[in-house]
């Protein structure tokens, strides 16, 4: 595949989204974003993390779709412990417990535009990045997915 380049997360996140505002729009969902523009680059392929970054925010639109009042997306770039992590957070009813021990099985996207690609896939890309893909609740409610990856190594250290 392409050879892995140094990836800025927080830039990446705001070319990302342009194609998830269509989405946005129709489930009438604001978006909060925290992003750190000192980040380290993280190391990877930019297509894939793209689309879990994508897909990320189009699972935060679904689970937003029911909500009554405000429905809010955040998404948070930060450096924590020698590693760089998106946050994505929404304050929707977060999913079943039924739901929440499946979420990353695979499943094939209903969505009509094929944007999706599915938590599964977004979880294996992380891994192949080094990194982890994590979901929980949090203390004030909604859902959140954490995406964490490694800092890209300095090029003279690499071998």
């Amino acid at each position: 595949g392409p050879a892995a380049v140094a990836v800025d997360l927080s830039a990446l996140v705001r070319e990302m989204l342009p194609l998830v505002r269509r989405e946005l729009e129709e489930n009438l969902v604001a978006v909060e974003l925290d992003l750190d523009d000192r980040l380290p680059p993280v190391e990877g392929q930019r297509v894939q993390l793209g689309q879990v970054v994508v897909n990320l925010v189009l699972n935060a639109c679904e689970a937003l779709a029911g909500v009554e009042g405000a429905r809010r997306v955040t998404l948070r770039t930060a450096e924590r412990d020698g590693r760089v992590e998106l946050v994505v957070a929404d304050n929707g009813p977060g999913p079943t417990a039924e739901v929440e021990g499946r979420l990353f099985e695979p499943f094939v996207t209903t969505k009509a535009d094929g944007l999706g690609v599915g938590l599964a896939i977004c979880r294996s890309i992380a891994e192949r990045h080094g990194g982890r893909l994590s979901a929980d609740t949090p203390p004030e409610g909604g859902f959140r997915m954490t995406l964490t990856l490694p800092i890209a190594r300095p090029p003279e250290s690499r071998t």
